[in-house]
């Protein structure tokens, strides 16, 4: 945007592209999507303002991976499930409970809980599911079943 268009411009732009509508202190869904919990597609759940964690999600020659920033989760309150390709992640943020709601100058992180399901573009192996994590950032290594990897043919002869 330009100057001239004002210095609301910007935010208003950036909030749409977060998925929310300017001026709102919550998020509000601009999309519709497959109903929460439903495989066969992404689908999220916008509760009590909480945000849903922001995804990578790419391939290497034998796996699917799936980097999830996930701040101030406990590792108790994160749920991971696989069933054929559609993967569900679900948890929630809770607030600092020693923290009472008039000490706030300022708050803007979200709390509350979260779902994210996606359909994985390839069968994996839920028996070699690998998942880290460290300094609030999830890491899932989804290795690909043997059948569908590619293969080098040698040609001899």
């Amino acid at each position: 945007p330009s100057p001239a268009a004002g210095p609301r411009t910007h935010e208003r732009l950036h909030a749409r592209s977060q998925g929310r509508r300017p001026g709102n202190a919550g998020y509000i869904r601009l999309h519709a999507g497959p109903v929460d919990g439903q495989p066969g597609g992404e689908a999220d759940l916008w509760a009590s303002g909480a945000r849903t964690p922001p995804v990578e999600i790419y391939h290497t020659g034998d796996a699917i991976m799936l980097r999830v920033e996930l701040p101030g989760v406990a590792k108790a309150d994160l749920h991971v499930e696989l069933h054929e390709n559609t993967l569900t992640l679900r948890g929630e943020r809770k607030p600092d409970e020693s923290i009472k709601e008039g000490q706030y100058y300022r708050q803007e992180r979200a709390y509350g809980p979260f779902q994210r399901t996606f359909l994985l573009p390839a069968q994996v192996d839920s028996q070699k599911v690998q998942a880290t994590s460290k300094d609030g950032l999830l890491e899932l290594r989804l290795p690909k079943h043997e059948a569908i990897r590619p293969k080098r043919i040698e040609v001899t002869g």
